[in-house]
């Protein structure tokens, strides 16, 4: 786990599109439904799109958001068949531009590559004819990461860039661009360029601190202490990760404080303090459990698990020196007497 593109991602394509289209419903339940969603609050996202799909069945984005919160908890099948009514439903090809999108992510997320790239295709398909370059770069930078998940590095950052550079097209839109640069940064770091990678990142949280956007900087912080850690950098891991803590405590994301945490175990994991790891990957699991996030609740309770064991190892081998340093002892003291 480098950063956490996927959700840079889905905060970019929520906020610029899936957004908008709420907002011209102009319908309170899907409205509640995706400010629980923005924040990351998929417990309450959920128990507001069941409210929304039971007053407005026949609006599909209350169906679009309860199956984006579904995904969410990582429950794939219900967040399938959710966009899926969405996608039956729909009769508008700027609705099923955005569905397919989200169907792309359902089906990244639960690791079927073919038809997440699959439906991202359709998608960019789609905001093509629409004329739509916001939707176009969004789908162009999903394609790039299915590429990187299959290990097709060039192939990604051939994706990001175009994206990029159709993001540069369009007046007042730097925040899409601070998204470009941060998954750019991702498949820099996973060639283990950390200087790109931080060459970038730095250009992301400079688009973030300009435009006052204080979540985004809080997460490109978050990044780039993690991405100081993977290059041992230690005191500027700690440097950007403590800041982006303390503002991401600020927001109030969930989502956000338990990834600090995450990545705060990381770090005294690399510098060998298990008990402080512990603790920070106790509290960034207690926050993914407390939002229903499942996905990351497995993979933090596995950290903890390895950390458990080698220290139990750690403890066994200790008692067997001690016992064997007694029984030679003991022993040496036999023959003298």
């Amino acid at each position: 786990m480098i950063l956490k593109r996927n959700v840079f991602l889905v905060l970019f394509f929520c906020s610029i599109v899936f957004g908008n289209k709420l907002a011209q419903a102009q319908t309170n339940y899907t409205d509640k439904c995706l400010n629980y969603l923005q924040a990351q609050d998929f417990k309450n996202a959920i128990k507001a799109g069941k409210e929304a799909v039971i007053w407005e069945p026949n609006n599909v984005y209350s169906y679009i958001c309860l199956g984006r919160s579904y995904l969410g908890t990582s429950d794939f099948s219900l967040a399938l068949k959710n966009f899926q009514i969405a996608y039956n439903r729909s009769n508008s090809m700027t609705d099923l531009a955005l569905i397919s999108n989200m169907l792309g992510l359902a089906y990244q997320d639960k690791g079927d590559l073919a038809n997440a790239e699959h439906y991202y295709s359709d998608s960019l398909r789609l905001y093509k004819l629409l004329n739509n370059k916001i939707g176009e770069a969004a789908q162009l930078n999903n394609l790039g990461e299915i590429y990187n998940l299959k290990g097709n590095t060039t192939k990604a950052l051939e994706y990001f860039e175009k994206a990029l550079a159709l993001n540069e097209s369009i007046n007042n839109n730097q925040e899409n661009i601070a998204v470009n640069y941060n998954n750019i940064a991702v498949v820099y770091a996973e060639k283990k360029d950390f200087q790109k990678a931080i060459e970038y990142l730095q250009k992301s949280l400079n688009i973030y601190e300009n435009d006052g956007n204080f979540l985004g900087s809080a997460q490109v912080m978050l990044n780039l202490g993690n991405i100081y850690r993977q290059a041992k950098n230690y005191n500027d891991s700690e440097k950007y990760l403590e800041s982006g803590k303390i503002r991401i405590e600020k927001t109030g994301n969930k989502f956000w404080l338990a990834r600090s945490y995450e990545y705060f175990g990381l770090f005294y994991l690399d510098k060998n303090d298990s008990k402080k790891a512990i603790n920070s990957f106790s509290k960034a699991l207690d926050i993914y459990k407390q939002i229903g996030d499942k996905e990351n609740s497995k993979k933090v309770s596995k950290l903890l698990s390895q950390i458990y064991k080698n220290e139990n190892s750690s403890n066994l081998m200790d008692t067997i020196k001690l016992n064997l340093s007694e029984f030679y002892k003991n022993l040496i003291n036999c023959f003298q007497q």
